[in-house]
């Protein structure tokens, strides 16, 4: 309830109920975007599944299932994704893909062009081994380079699609110098402030987390959390939240 949209996963969500997951999300009556959940399980969830999923709670948008590391393939999956939900109403979202920073960057010029896409994903994983440096580093280097594209090719009326900051490192100077210099890229999705307040971590005045990134993965079954454990979260979300949307 303190996001402007949610971003669902699809790994907890069941087809043949409504649980508890699903209802805490639709009740928020935010905007859905369906993930497809490769970061949580390392692999996505299938397409049919996905899709289904995606209609049943009314999202908006999903991500098509993509490869780890791997261009080719994500690019067949987004091509099967955009045929099968051709007409089921919902937008699409994919996540590019690569293992070298020329594939990376061609995949991306390739989905920018694509008129069946609605959103485009920049991973927390593929493009640090793509553009080298950490997480925070590498993406402000993509960006960069967008912004430098997207310059040089204005007289042609160039423009980039909607993007979306998958995850977070150490730092969210990469989503403040997104705020400010590439409008193109509009949102954000981290369990940062949650997985910092949770580990008693701490941000500095950038949005720095001084003890750095808790590597821990999310708890998905954590049922019990002391209640200044709770203050401590919701005070990372509203200290983000004040500086990305001044």
């Amino acid at each position: 309830h303190y996001s402007d949209f949610i971003l669902g996963l699809s790994h907890l969500i069941d087809l043949d109920s409504e649980n508890e997951y699903e209802k805490a999300i639709t009740n928020t009556k935010l905007p859905i975007y369906l993930d497809n959940g490769l970061f949580e399980n390392h692999t996505p969830e299938p397409l049919d599944s996905l899709i289904r999923k995606a209609m049943k709670i009314k999202a908006e948008l999903f991500f098509a299932p993509d490869v780890l590391f791997n261009a080719e393939e994500t690019r067949i999956k987004a091509k099967e994704a955009i045929m099968l939900a051709k007409d089921s109403g919902l937008k699409i979202g994919v996540v590019v893909q690569a293992d070298n920073k020329e594939d990376y960057w061609n995949q991306l010029l390739e989905f920018n062009s694509d008129p069946d896409i609605d959103l485009i994903g920049l991973s927390i994983l593929s493009i640090p081994k793509c553009f080298g440096g950490s997480i925070t580093e590498s993406r402000i280097d993509l960006m960069k380079q967008m912004e430098a594209y997207f310059v040089e090719h204005t007289l042609q009326r160039f423009s980039w699609k909607p993007m979306h900051l998958l995850g977070i490192g150490d730092s969210y100077k990469d989503v403040l110098f997104a705020k400010e210099n590439c409008p193109w890229i509009q949102s954000n999705d981290s369990s940062s402030p949650f997985q910092t307040g949770l580990h008693k971590h701490a941000y500095n005045a950038d949005l720095e987390v001084v003890q750095g990134k808790v590597k821990e993965k999310v708890q998905f079954d954590l049922v019990d959390v002391k209640e200044s454990i709770l203050q401590d979260i919701e005070r990372n979300m509203s200290i983000i939240k004040s500086r990305i949307q001044q």
